[in-house]
């Protein structure tokens, strides 16, 4: 099993973390509405 390289793995957890955010974030507004 090949090794991801660091680059690619900090930018998957960015983008979990964005997706992540943005799930709170709506979940937030449908609440606010």
């Amino acid at each position: 099993m090949p090794q991801m390289a660091p680059s690619s793995w900090i930018l998957l957890m960015n983008l979990t973390s964005i997706i992540m955010l943005m799930m709170k974030m709506s979940i937030f507004f449908e609440k606010k509405l």
